[in-house]
């Protein structure tokens, strides 16, 4: 069966992305390159869920652009 998709928003801590790539098919950020809510939709396309920083804005124009597979957004 294959993992679910998460797309990490944010470039997170070595020991974070490694079991969010253990656990999930992950696709990260390693450049850490703020990416507004339309670049974040566009990403998110065929994902399951989105992990965010915890100061990173989303709205509900944000939230709404997303595509209908996301089930879950959680913070870090």
């Amino acid at each position: 069966m294959p993992r679910p998709i998460v797309l990490a928003t944010r470039h997170f801590p070595t020991a974070v992305e490694r079991r969010l790539d253990t656990l999930f098919e992950a696709r990260l950020n390693p450049d850490d390159r703020v990416w507004d809510a339309a670049e974040i939709a566009r990403r998110a396309e065929g994902a399951h869920g989105l992990m965010i920083a915890a100061g990173q804005r989303m709205d509900r124009a944000a939230i709404a652009a997303l595509p209908a597979g996301i089930r879950i957004i959680a913070t870090f």
